[in-house]
């Protein structure tokens, strides 16, 4: 979905979090066949009813935004930025643990020494 593994965590909640609660059958649809990876987010833009479904869902969530005081603002940034670290450390504590369980605890030296090996 994206590069950056914490984006596309996030990004796979939200669109876990539509199929889960949203409203519109559109929107539902569509994040089902993306998180089933039958079709990408780009794809699912140009199917015209999702695209539109998303423009609605995007328009509607600018209107929130902009009738939101500055306080309340800088409360959904701040929240934003918490939700973003909290992936972070998410996904830093399961590489810890895949490290651990791989015996990656890099203090134990490699099962081979490479001597006696040609080719």
């Amino acid at each position: 979905m994206t590069g950056d593994p914490v984006r596309a965590r996030q990004l796979r909640k939200s669109l876990q979090t539509i199929l889960d609660r949203s409203n519109d059958p559109a929107l539902r649809e569509m994040a089902g066949e993306v998180l089933s990876g039958r079709l990408s987010l780009r794809d699912a833009a140009n199917v015209p009813a999702y695209g539109e479904a998303m423009r609605t869902g995007m328009q509607q969530g600018l209107r929130a935004y902009e009738a939101m005081s500055e306080s309340e603002r800088r409360g959904a940034e701040e929240e934003g930025r918490r939700q973003f670290d909290a992936v972070r450390s998410e996904l830093d504590e399961e590489a810890r643990e895949r490290s651990r369980s791989e015996g990656g605890s890099g203090n134990r030296p490699g099962k081979h020494n490479g001597r006696g090996w040609s080719l």
